[in-house]
């Protein structure tokens, strides 16, 4: 017999399977919220270890349960997302149940920026008050010579009331307006006004802008 093909049973070969290391646990928060940026967000999906993991995001958590109608990308407007962090087998590590995280994207905030007192001086072209809006989002401008009931108005613009805020539509619309840029000399009590859309919440500014005499020439 040839002893040197022989081995002992109970000795180790160093073939035999190591058991896996369970799956570290998730770490980062189960609810999470963002503000819109433009760009896409990640839900932050963190470990006790730095072990890789996948994010997948859905539009219900029905879709989530069945697995189905998933976002192909990163989310990037606003809603509510639905996702499910999986932790699948690497480096010793067995995989791990998927783990349910929800995730919102929401509404961000526009500053408009200019000058609450605005002077020009007359001289039979149209005045502009000056304004811009951070982020860059298209702007209106009304500008109403009743300026003590156009102010009563508007107060209420920022109501977040749908209701309330159609109220004050229609109480601007029976105010008279002057629809472009005004020409003539006075006081104007001015709104500039963003609306709102899908990824940003509504906003305006008040200014006083008065038309003044032409400027003396020497």
């Amino acid at each position: 017999m040839d002893l040197a093909a022989c081995k002992t049973l109970d000795a180790d070969d160093g073939n035999s399977a190591k058991p896996l290391i369970p799956s570290p646990g998730i770490v980062s928060p189960l609810y999470q919220e963002v503000v819109y940026s433009g760009q896409p967000q990640p839900l932050e999906a963190r470990a006790e270890v730095d072990v890789p993991l996948e994010v997948i995001y859905y539009p219900s958590p029905t879709a989530r349960w069945f697995d189905e109608d998933r976002y192909d990308e990163v989310p990037v407007n606003t809603g509510v997302y639905y996702a499910k962090i999986r932790r699948p087998s690497w480096n010793g590590y067995a995989q791990g149940e998927d783990v349910e995280a929800e995730y919102h994207i929401k509404k961000a905030t526009v500053e408009i920026i200019a000058e609450g007192i605005q002077r020009a001086a007359y001289n039979g072209d149209p005045k502009r008050v000056v304004a811009s809006a951070e982020p860059d989002v298209p702007l209106s401008f009304s500008y109403y010579p009743n300026a003590n009931a156009a102010r009563a108005a508007i107060r209420a613009l920022a109501q977040p009331d749908a209701d309330a805020r159609s109220g004050v539509s229609a109480a601007l619309s029976g105010l008279r307006r002057v629809e472009r840029a005004p020409i003539e000399q006075g006081a104007y009590y001015v709104v500039v006004y963003f609306p709102g859309d899908d990824n940003h919440n509504l906003a305006y500014r008040e200014v006083v802008f008065t038309i003044g005499p032409p400027a003396r020439r020497n």
